[in-house]
């Protein structure tokens, strides 16, 4: 698991992200490998590309980006002592892949909307690692 410790080494970072690429790699749909318009599960994701966006959308990625880092460490220590929510960590992981996608203004401000919900969907996930932990 990536660590959201702000010393882990290069090296840690690089096996975590090597992990990433081969899930990307599974999850790929045989079908979709030919279809135009299919993600690009496979390749990396430079901030870089935000560059190219309109200022409107780079402000609503960057705020979206800042929330999820915000939450991720209530998320990070409830996977931590094996506290799981399906729905959080699809919301969480669903959240963070439209980052890296061309959408437009208005479907990121209703991702940006919902945020709200995973903010407290997290209160709920990280109180419930909180008493397991002290059980």
């Amino acid at each position: 698991m990536l660590s959201a410790s702000p010393v882990a080494t290069a090296e840690e970072l690089e096996a975590e992200a090597e992990k990433v690429r081969a899930m990307r790699k599974r999850l790929q749909a045989p079908k979709c490998n030919d279809c135009e318009g299919a993600p690009d599960l496979t390749g990396d994701f430079h901030m870089e590309s935000w560059a190219e966006d309109e200022r409107e959308v780079r402000a609503l990625k960057y705020m979206i980006l800042s929330t999820l880092q915000e939450l991720s460490g209530a998320v990070h220590r409830a996977l931590e002592k094996e506290v799981t929510d399906a729905p959080v960590n699809e919301t969480f992981y669903r959240t963070l892949f439209t980052l890296g996608e061309d959408f437009a203004e208005e479907d990121l401000l209703q991702i940006a909307y919902g945020l709200d919900d995973l903010r407290a969907q997290v209160a709920v996930y990280g109180s419930e690692a909180d008493v397991d932990s002290r059980n």
